[in-house]
């Protein structure tokens, strides 16, 4: 109960606009209230005034006419910062003036007083909750300071005393339907300004966020560029990779690529996406300020407006220009290792064979030493056997010689003639 009791006492505050609650709006929409109500007192003071004219009420005609030219004519000074104050004041004097003589002259069939409802409704717009509670109460003590002076003059409307209560009472109802309204306005629009500064930090929140991500890239670039080419964003990140400046790339992209081949296709994958149809990624080499040639992998999509057509194309560039030259020494490295292998495995099939052959030709060496030794019971010549022994030891010279071109066979280190190592080792090189 205790807290029911006091929400409706601060609401009861907030009505009432008392100082500790009441919260004036900054300068600048201050003043654009102020513009805004000099502009429709202007008009339709002037408006009013050739229509009352024109039935008659010259009386009345002259005043909305004084106010509305004086309003026009004060405008410039009104809506300064600095005169804010004297612009809000400016503006009840003058709607208390007009509205009193609608009171008084009566108007159309004495309808002049229903106008009086404007007068709150204003003054709690321009002045806020509690300076509109002052300003009313001003108004209600003209009002009824001009219905009992009965002034002595043309058209001037004579009210009862009942009339003089109804219009009061009006004036009240008028006043708490405008503070209510007000009220609510107020809080609306103090929920909506906190939405809209939340959501603005969030927006600034998640920009900062991704700039730092976009900053952050090194190898890495955004861009964007229309559908004739020609360059509308890049990231800083530009500068480190083509050391370009990000701010002065205001030009075609086709400038900035060399004349290779893979070009080409670069064109034509971007000719594809300017149609709308989403592509892989593709690479294009591009000259970097300095002259160089850097080799990029660009990935790439198209930019549609509302209707559907292509506006724009956007992407991520990456620099692999180091990841491309340590691709080819690491192909070239794997080369030259199965080059190695392959000559490992040869350096063993030839110490196999040479295996092989060797003990091949110990079969031979030793038959061709046992029929030499023998010769009458072999019935071989002698030459003969001479020739085949000869031979064997030139085969088993030639199986010591592969063994040591595949490295199996023994090494004794000695000095030797150059000339005679050559002439050794012309069979082998022969082969």
């Amino acid at each position: 109960m205790s807290k029911h009791n006091n929400t409706l006492w601060q609401w009861l505050c907030d009505l009432a606009g008392s100082p500790d609650v009441e919260a004036r709006l900054p300068v600048a929409e201050r003043v654009s209230a102020v513009r805004q109500v000099l502009w429709v007192a202007i008009a339709t003071g002037g408006s009013f005034s050739l229509f009352n004219y024109a039935i008659g009420f010259e009386m009345l005609a002259a005043i909305e006419l004084f106010a509305a030219a004086t309003l026009l004519v004060l405008y410039p000074v009104l809506v300064r910062p600095e005169r804010v104050v004297l612009g809000e004041r400016t503006i009840m004097l003058f709607s208390m003036v007009v509205f009193s003589a609608l009171l008084a002259f009566g108007g159309v069939d004495r309808t002049g007083n229903l106008w009086i409802f404007v007068v709150p409704f204003i003054a709690f717009y321009i002045t806020g909750q509690r300076h509109g509670w002052y300003w009313t109460g001003l108004f209600a003590l003209l009002i009824f300071i001009l219905v009992t002076a009965r002034l002595n003059l043309p058209d001037v409307s004579v009210y009862t005393r009942a009339e003089l209560i109804i219009h009061l009472l009006s004036l009240l109802f008028y006043t708490m339907l405008a503070a209510i309204f007000n009220l609510v306005r107020d809080n609306w629009e103090g929920k909506l300004k906190h939405l809209v500064e939340a959501r603005t930090a969030e927006a600034l929140a998640s920009e900062a966020k991704y700039r730092r991500l976009v900053d952050g890239l090194h190898d890495h670039f955004i861009f964007m560029h229309d559908v004739d080419g020609r360059i509308t964003y890049v990231s800083p990140a530009v500068r480190g990779i083509l050391g370009y400046d990000s701010d002065n790339l205001d030009h075609d992209f086709r400038e900035f690529l060399t004349d290779a081949p893979l070009n080409e296709t670069a064109m034509r994958v971007n000719e594809r996406l300017l149609r709308g149809e989403k592509q892989p990624a593709y690479e294009m080499e591009v000259r970097h300020a300095n002259g160089n040639r850097r080799l990029l992998e660009v990935t790439a999509t198209p930019l549609f407006d509302e209707q559907g057509a292509v506006v724009a194309i956007e992407g991520l560039a990456q620099d692999i220009t180091q990841r491309r030259a340590d691709e080819i020494e690491r192909k070239l490295l794997q080369e030259q290792m199965e080059h190695v292998q392959r000559l490992e495995a040869l350096g063993v099939l030839a110490g196999g064979i040479a295996h092989d052959f060797n003990n091949l030709i110990a079969v031979i060496m030793l038959n061709a030493e046992i029929a030499h030794s023998q010769p009458a019971a072999s019935g071989v010549p002698v030459a003969c056997l001479e020739r085949i022994s000869q031979a064997g030891r030139k085969a088993a010279d030639l199986c010591r010689q592969m063994l040591a071109y595949a490295g199996k066979g023994p090494r004794y280190p000695e000095l030797v003639h150059f000339d005679d190592l050559l002439q050794e080792m012309r069979s082998l090189l022969l082969v």
